[in-house]
């Protein structure tokens, strides 16, 4: 289990630099590593996982500004401060460009400062560390938000999608019932036509054998007559504005159905 102390990796290879910054640190109450040059530096972090590095720029084999993009490059949130002689301040600001977040001039008087660095660099990368984590779980949040909304949406546009559908189908039966009485009523009117055809046969048959039987300019007031019973019986039977409006109410039904198609596609 890892302890809540800090843990930083002292890479000096000046002995008398390290041993004293070693020996402050401790005694803060940080936990300390040490490296004499950049490839130990680098076996360091492997192993020890430090929360911090502070690296000499002058160490043999490997120079501070080389550890300092091995380390950008392989371990992306380990901070580094630089520690410099003074008359290497050029270097010092070339390291800061390079990513460094910290400088300390050698040699170290003031060891009040060192802390002061030290604390300061790992605060600003807690403060990133966590800004980091919430974002991360604010995307999360925000990802889980959307999606629940777009499934929300999708089940709302298909109950809307249904009930216009079952809308659209109930208009379309009652239309069809209109058109199913439209088209009752045209057939009762062709039945009455039909039975008309069949009376005025008859009439004309009857005509026919009056006409026969009675005497020459005899009287034709029993053809009238019948003739007036026949005509008095079809106006009873029909209507002569139930076949217009049957009609009408059918194309009007047929234009509603074709509509409500249209709108279903």
């Amino acid at each position: 289990m890892k302890s809540d102390r800090p843990v930083l990796l002292i890479a000096e290879s000046d002995t008398l630099t390290r041993t004293s910054m070693i020996a402050f640190l401790k005694a803060e109450g940080f936990r300390v590593l040490k490296a004499l040059t950049g490839p130990e530096a680098l076996e360091s972090i492997e192993k020890g996982r430090p929360d911090l590095v502070l690296a000499d720029l002058n160490m043999p084999e490997m120079n501070g500004m080389e550890l300092l993009r091995t380390i950008s490059e392989r371990f992306v949130a380990l901070p580094v401060i630089v520690v410099a002689d003074t008359d290497s301040t050029g270097l010092a600001l070339e390291a800061l460009d390079a990513g460094a977040k910290g400088y300390l001039a050698k040699p170290i008087v003031d060891m009040g400062l060192l802390k002061h660095s030290v604390e300061l660099v790992l605060s600003h990368t807690r403060l990133v560390s966590e800004n980091q984590l919430y974002r991360k779980r604010f995307e999360r949040l925000v990802e889980k938000r959307t999606a629940d909304l777009w499934k929300k949406n999708i089940k709302l546009m298909k109950q809307l999608d249904e009930k216009r559908k079952k809308s659209a189908f109930g208009a379309a039966s009652r239309c069809a019932d209109d058109i199913e009485n439209s088209v009752g009523v045209v057939a009762d009117c062709l039945n009455i036509l039909e039975q008309s055809y069949d009376a005025v046969a008859r009439f004309m048959l009857r005509c026919s054998d009056m006409k026969q039987s009675e005497p020459e300019g005899g009287s034709t007031f029993e053809i009238f007559s019948e003739f007036r019973k026949l005509t008095e019986e079809l106006c009873r039977k029909s209507d002569g504005q139930r076949v217009p409006d049957a009609f009408d109410k059918s194309r009007k039904s047929l234009l509603r159905i074709s509509s409500m198609a249209r709108s279903i596609k």
